[in-house]
């Protein structure tokens, strides 16, 4: 039930200030993950999710053009098989929540970053593709005890080749 991950991730991100140029800044992510799984005795699985991300991510102004900082990443999934017969494991009520911390220099959490919530299903379509739909809710930190929250659908179709 262990897997272990790194990658890299490449992100625009949105810029809150209006008059702001550029309007869209890059991030560039190098990460590692450590993902581990528990099957229940119904059927159910339990899936925890830890990710360290190293950020540098593009300021619009200042003498460097990236900054650096680290976050860790905590995810809690639950997933329970809705049907015992002819579809026994291919959909699934899903439910997960995830938060992300920013790290200081030293490698300690020290501030909240956001948090992801998610309820929906996972449907297997078939041996090589599976969809994943619902509604997430994301809370995300602006400063100042100011924090921005997103409901949306959130569905993704994934395919392996």
């Amino acid at each position: 039930g262990f897997q272990w991950t790194a990658g890299y991730s490449y992100l625009q991100n949105y810029n809150w200030d209006r008059n702001a140029t550029p309007r869209f800044l890059k991030e560039q992510n190098i990460w590692e993950q450590l993902k581990f799984s528990l099957k229940g005795k119904k059927g159910e699985t339990f899936t925890n999710q830890f990710r360290l991300e190293h950020r540098f991510i593009e300021q619009s102004s200042g003498p460097k053009k990236y900054a650096f900082s680290s976050r860790i990443r905590y995810r809690f999934t639950y997933a329970y098989p809705l049907f015992v017969e002819q579809w026994k494991g291919d959909v699934k009520l899903v439910v997960y929540d995830e938060i992300f911390l920013i790290l200081n220099p030293q490698g300690i959490p020290y501030r909240f970053n956001q948090n992801w919530t998610f309820l929906g299903f996972n449907i297997k379509l078939g041996q090589k593709a599976n969809l994943s739909t619902g509604i997430q809710k994301n809370t995300i930190s602006r400063g100042n005890n100011r924090y921005l929250m997103n409901r949306f659908l959130n569905s993704t179709l994934r395919y392996t080749f």
